[in-house]
């Protein structure tokens, strides 16, 4: 009979120390999953809209700008506009620009591009200069590429880590016509950012 209270007791005082241990596990498993799954935690808030389809560290940024984002840079040629700061150790995979309507109409600029990237003063980092006079997908091709994620002239994307933080800007630049001039351009930008833990 005592055998039997004795293996009770173990049993007992086995569940008592199992149960903090058990807690701490499922607090730091909730915590990873929480750092992963919130983007927004490390991402400043900036204009860039952040998607909740995501992977362990992987997101996908999206930026979808309207004509009058463009029609508000002014009266001048050549302008941006921010879309995020990326957080320091933050690995930018991928980037594309998707002009969904594309510039047109009397008085407009003759010509106007659009590129994507972190070094002024071009901005070509993650995607090349392509025209937003054409409804088209830039990024998509190796030489549509931005410098910081081509791999030389082979065949394949590169990626780029960023160990400070670093801002990321749109850049549109057009002749014939001022910025102000533009009608109908619309667009959106996505881009596959891995962060580090």
């Amino acid at each position: 009979m005592r055998r039997f209270f004795f293996v009770l007791a173990m049993i007992g005082l086995l569940c008592v120390l199992a149960v903090p241990a058990f807690a701490q596990a499922s607090a730091q498993t909730g915590h990873f999953t929480k750092l992963f799954t919130e983007p927004s935690n490390v991402l400043d808030a900036g204009v860039i809209l952040n998607q909740a389809n995501c992977q362990v560290g992987d997101v996908w940024l999206k930026y979808s700008w309207g004509n009058s984002d463009i029609v508000a840079l002014g009266a001048n040629t050549t302008a941006n506009i921010k879309l995020c700061t990326l957080p320091p150790n933050c690995i930018v995979k991928r980037a594309f620009i998707v002009v969904t309507s594309a510039c047109a109409g009397t008085g407009v600029p003759s010509t106007l591009t659009v590129s994507m990237g972190k070094t002024a003063t071009d901005y070509l980092d993650y995607v090349q200069a392509g025209s937003a006079k054409a409804a088209a997908t830039y990024g998509d091709a190796i030489a549509e590429v931005g410098t910081a994620l081509s791999e030389d002239s082979a065949a394949a994307w590169g990626e780029d880590l960023v160990t400070a933080a670093t801002p990321v800007y749109l850049q549109f630049v057009a002749s014939g016509a001022n910025l102000d001039k533009v009608l109908a351009c619309e667009g959106t930008v996505y881009m596959e950012v891995e962060i580090l833990p």
